[in-house]
C-alpha cells in the first residue's frame, strides 16, 4: 500500500466501506471484506451479502419513488463511515487463511476447462497453454 501514489490511498474509509453502490436505479454492493488480502490484511471468511433479487429487476418503465425505494440503501450510505471494514495486519501464515481456503472451496469452481476435457488428477489448474478454452 505504501507503494502506491497517495490519490490511491486517500479516503480508505470510503473505498473499505462495506455499504451499497448506488446508481440511480441500480445497486450493487462493495464488500471489501472479501479481499482483505488486497489490503494488507488477513483474509477471514467474510460475511454475507444480502443480494436482494428485486434489485436486479430494476424496471426504468415503471416510475417509482427512489427515496423510498432505496431508503435502507441510503441509509447504509450516510453510515459508510461507521462500516468501514477492519482487518489484522498481514505479518506470514495464519491459522485464519487456512480456514478461509477451506470456505472458499466450498463456494467457488476450482477448475474450471471445456466440457470435452478430463479434469486433471490433482488440484493443479491448467494454464491457458494447457487447456484452450473456447
Amino acid at each position: 500500500m505504501q507503494l502506491l501514489p497517495d490519490i490511491c490511498r486517500s479516503d480508505s474509509q470510503v473505498w473499505r466501506s462495506r455499504v451499497p453502490l448506488i446508481c440511480f436505479d441500480v445497486v450493487e454492493f462493495h464488500v471489501p471484506d472479501r479481499v482483505l488480502r488486497q489490503f494488507g490484511y488477513v483474509q477471514t471468511i467474510p460475511s454475507p451479502v444480502d443480494t436482494d433479487d428485486a434489485l436486479h429487476k430494476k424496471d426504468r418503465r415503471r416510475r417509482s419513488n427512489w427515496l423510498t425505494t432505496h431508503a435502507r440503501h441510503l441509509t447504509d450510505w450516510d453510515a459508510r463511515l461507521a462500516l468501514v471494514v477492519q482487518g489484522t495486519p498481514w505479518v506470514g501464515p495464519s491459522p485464519l487463511l487456512e480456514e478461509y481456503i477451506a470456505w472458499y472451496r466450498t463456494i467457488t469452481r476450482l477448475i474450471i476447462i471445456p466440457p470435452a476435457e478430463q479434469r486433471p488428477p490433482t488440484a493443479y489448474q491448467p494454464a491457458t497453454a494447457d487447456f484452450l478454452l473456447v
